[in-house]
Parts: structure tokens; C-alpha cells; sequence
């Protein structure tokens, strides 16, 4: 690009005005939307930072998820899938 205080007036002249009008035109467009985004982060509810990692959360939903079946089942009075009775392995099948 080249100097613009290099160039003939006439042509610097329009240069820097087409260069006014088009940083006017990006502000005008800018402001607006600048106090649109303001306006949002106010309404954005204040959550407190989590001191675990993403990690250590899922791990805790799943025991909660697990112990939230497991007392389902019982109410249901369902039998555990993980309970196996003893001696139940070495019986054959009845037909």
C-alpha cells in the first residue's frame, strides 16, 4: 500500500475520505452493537466458579445415578442385576 502523504493531492484528497467515511460507517455499526452485548452480560446469571474438576463431577452424578437406581429397584422390589446368590452359578438349568 502506499504512502498516502506520497500521492497527488487530489487522489490522497478522496483517499482519506473514503477512508473517514469507512471507519464512521464501522463505528456506527460497532457502538450499537457493543451496548447490545453489555446489555446481555448484565443479564447473565452470576454462577460461582466450581472448584472440581469435570472429571471428579461426572464421576459424582454417576454414584448418584447408580444409588438413585439402586433405590428404585428396591422399591420396585426388582432384584439387583449385580446380585448373584451364592451357588447359583454351579445349578443346571430347569426345563
Amino acid at each position: 500500500m502506499p504512502n498516502v502523504h506520497d500521492l497527488p493531492a487530489s487522489i490522497r484528497v478522496i483517499i482519506e475520505s473514503a477512508y473517514g467515511q469507512g471507519i464512521a460507517e464501522v463505528f456506527w455499526i460497532a457502538v450499537p452493537l457493543a451496548v447490545l452485548s453489555l446489555a446481555a452480560i448484565a443479564f447473565l446469571p452470576n454462577r460461582p466458579l466450581s472448584t472440581k474438576t469435570a472429571a471428579q463431577t461426572l464421576a459424582e452424578e454417576a454414584e448418584e445415578v447408580a444409588i438413585d437406581l439402586a433405590d428404585a429397584e428396591a422399591a420396585a422390589g426388582v432384584p439387583s442385576a449385580a446380585v448373584i446368590t451364592r451357588g447359583s452359578e454351579d445349578r443346571p438349568a430347569r426345563r
